[in-house]
């Protein structure tokens, strides 16, 4: 058992995110902080304001959810909540949950 497990779930929602936003397009934003993580759809860089996060995709978002709950990725089903990455979580996990994002995006 891990007696510290924040660092390498920090470092997992980072994997996550990255990859969302290096693959995802211009028009997808993963915010990440720590173990916690949202992917917003937008074409904003950085989200500041309940205002910005307001002008997302909410529509894209459901179909995105969708998509990732068929490949057995249970996400929280509003872009306005935090998924969070747990100490049971592994990388192959985190990378495989990604990858479906990334198909997703792909795919619009």
């Amino acid at each position: 058992m891990e007696l510290n497990p924040y660092p390498r779930l920090a470092g997992l929602a980072k994997a996550f995110a990255d990859k969302v936003n290096h693959r995802g397009g211009r028009d997808v934003h993963c915010e990440v902080y720590g173990g916690v993580f949202t992917v917003f759809f937008t074409d904003k860089a950085k989200l500041r304001s309940l205002q910005d996060v307001m002008t997302c995709d909410t529509e894209r978002f459901a179909a995105y959810f969708q998509h990732i709950a068929r490949r057995g990725f249970y996400l929280s089903p509003s872009q306005f909540e935090l998924e969070f990455i747990s100490a049971a979580h592994s990388a192959a996990e985190v990378e495989a949950a990604a990858e479906a994002a990334v198909e997703f995006l792909a795919a619009q």
